[in-house]
């Protein structure tokens, strides 16, 4: 993974629930908080059972999740359904 220190995007940001609440002003000042990590093809985001403080959203390309019976779904930035946080528990439900 390669976090990287970059631009936060707030109409992409926006997109996403909850922060397609917030004004752009509070995204201005949440966004000091935020990393975008870009992760190459094949490597593993998070694994399931894994404990995780953060919050992942997929920002653009696509994203395996595998759940405890091996089956995976894809998912695209691009989904209607990607709206929200990737997996978004204390402990990782799936992996990515």
């Amino acid at each position: 993974m390669n976090d990287q220190k970059q631009d936060i995007d707030f109409e992409r940001l926006k997109e996403f629930t909850p922060f397609d609440s917030l004004s752009d002003a509070h995204l201005r000042d949440l966004a000091p908080k935020l990393t975008v990590t870009r992760t190459g093809k094949g490597k593993v985001l998070f694994k399931r059972g894994q404990h995780d403080p953060r919050c992942h959203f997929l920002l653009e390309g696509t994203v395996d999740l595998a759940d405890a019976a091996f089956v995976v779904r894809p998912l695209a930035a691009d989904d209607p359904e990607n709206y929200l946080a990737l997996d978004n528990y204390p402990e990782h439900r799936v992996s990515a």
